[in-house]
């Protein structure tokens, strides 16, 4: 089937089944059915897009059937979705600390607030576990939807508080300015990172791929100077 909204076939009794462990193909360990699902659509997804990848896909790659899809998601815009809210909670228990350290801060600087908005994300690409980032960067890339709405959702809670750490560097920036920044900020950092090897080829000199780390501290400095720099109310 095509389009988002491509369901699991009727007919199928579906047993309770949110802790089992998964067989087959599955790592080491315990791993839910559910957790082989998420996983798998995670990297088919990032590496075939979303549209392009059935259900089917998803359910060989995970080493499980039909009724496990059904009970646990029912549609691919369900574990789009699923995998989306999953992963922003990691991503955002990761800046927790960052961004709560800052707001104690009597003086929250503007490459702290970089900082806390580009690091828990680069930790994945640098650390190899990229396919979220590259599966972030095509979502917002394309806005495709539902991702678009509740990628979005997930991050307004600390997008706010992001907001308001930028008002106090910067107090004469207006609230649609604010806003602005801190959206172009994130879709740069969301760019780079979800296609890192490329941008390391792409700034590459006669030595080589320019290192990653590198790429991120240049990433910093160009989303410091996105959310701080000078603007037409000085």
């Amino acid at each position: 089937m095509t389009g988002g909204r491509e369901e699991v076939p009727p007919g199928t009794s579906v047993p309770s089944m949110g802790n089992v462990p998964v067989r087959g193909t599955a790592a080491p360990g315990r791993r839910t059915q559910r957790d082989a699902l998420l996983a798998a659509a995670e990297r088919l997804f990032a590496e075939q897009g979303v549209d392009a990848t059935s259900l089917r896909a998803v359910m060989a790659e995970a080493g499980t059937n039909v009724a496990a899809v059904r009970y646990h998601f029912g549609s691919k815009d369900d574990l789009l979705a699923a995998l989306i809210r999953t992963r922003s909670e990691e991503v955002g228990r990761a800046r927790e600390d960052l961004l709560t350290a800052l707001e104690a801060s009597p003086e929250p600087t503007a490459r702290g607030l970089a900082a806390t908005l580009v690091e828990p994300v680069a930790a994945l690409a640098l650390s190899g576990d990229d396919t979220w980032v590259r599966l972030l960067n095509t979502i917002v890339t394309t806005r495709r939807e539902p991702g678009w709405r509740i990628l979005s959702e997930t991050f307004e809670p600390q997008a706010v508080r992001l907001g308001l750490l930028l008002r106090r560097i910067r107090p004469a920036l207006g609230p649609s300015t604010v806003r602005f920044r801190l959206a172009e900020a994130t879709s740069l950092s969301i760019r780079v990172l979800g296609d890192l090897e490329f941008v390391r080829a792409n700034v590459a000199h006669r030595s080589g791929p320019v290192p990653a780390r590198a790429v991120v501290d240049d990433l910093l400095d160009a989303v410091e100077a996105v959310l701080a720099g000078p603007s037409r109310e000085s």
